[in-house]
């Protein structure tokens, strides 16, 4: 996603396990993000990817280290005033629905509920070490992306999958209602709970209103149906020479035009809600 800090008009944090990162480099936050993770220990384990839980770990490490930087006092200031933005929970979901062995173990509404658990918990962890301001991202329009189409049904690219939309929608209800229980029992949080669904799903079904051109159902890199992540490089055939026309970059991933318009639907209120 669209680089949070950037909006906040803060530089970039550096990654966790940086060799930069230390001393009065980490006084402007720390990135623990790890792509392809979700908050499920299990979720990519295969890809080698860090999961939420241990993630919270290191943000956790980093609220000490502050400590020993600067002191327990100007710490607690800066672990209590910072915000902390949460963005995981699509690739837990996007496992289940490509994985039989999960489906049998869980019923949809089951692992929905494993998923806000681990996230819950893991929330209530940040706010033991100090954390106050959480800004929390909706899971976004899976049901839309090329990957789910060329999948789930490769003959019709101008309707969203309806299938994972609605499994989605019903994370992001109970995923929001979760957040809400949280500022009501953790005394003196701030939650705001960003909808990043309601405009993907508008981008995709009015492209022209954005820019975009109107085939929204392919994206810019190789053959626009399949390819993500590492398929897309110098060696992609087919790549589109202008990826600002395309709302998405890869099969499974927006372009930056496209972050950039779904952030800009909610960075303001969520700014005003958590540094207010």
């Amino acid at each position: 996603m669209l680089r949070s800090s950037e909006n906040f008009g803060l530089p970039f944090p550096l990654p966790y396990n940086s060799p930069d990162a230390k001393g009065e480099a980490v006084l402007q936050g720390i990135n623990t993000a790890s792509a392809g993770s979700g908050w499920l220990p299990f979720t990519n384990l295969i890809l080698g990817v860090i999961p939420g839980t241990k993630q919270v770990e290191w943000v956790r490490n980093w609220q000490q280290s502050l400590v020993n930087l600067v002191g327990s006092g100007s710490a607690s200031v800066i672990v209590s005033e910072s915000p902390y933005v949460i963005n995981l929970g699509d690739n837990d979901l996007v496992q289940y629905l490509a994985n039989p062995v999960l489906q049998l173990k869980y019923t949809e509404d089951e692992y929905i509920q494993l998923i806000i658990q681990t996230a819950v918990s893991s929330i209530k962890d940040l706010y033991s070490g100090g954390a106050r301001k959480f800004g929390v991202i909706s899971l976004f329009a899976e049901g839309c992306y090329p990957l789910a189409l060329t999948v789930l049904q490769p003959f019709n690219r101008k309707q969203c999958v309806e299938k994972v939309q609605v499994l989605f929608q019903k994370f992001n209800t109970e995923y929001k209602a979760a957040t809400e229980s949280l500022q009501s029992s953790l005394q003196g949080s701030k939650f705001y709970f960003a909808d990043g669904f309601t405009p993907g799903v508008d981008l995709f079904y009015n492209p022209s209103k954005y820019g975009f051109r109107e085939e929204v159902g392919i994206a810019c890199c190789g053959t626009g149906t399949i390819e993500n992540g590492p398929l897309c490089n110098i060696l992609s055939v087919g790549t589109c020479s202008n990826a600002a026309a395309y709302l998405y970059w890869d099969a499974d991933h927006y372009t930056e035009k496209g972050w950039r318009i779904i952030v800009g639907a909610f960075i303001e209120d969520l700014k005003n809600t958590l540094l207010s």
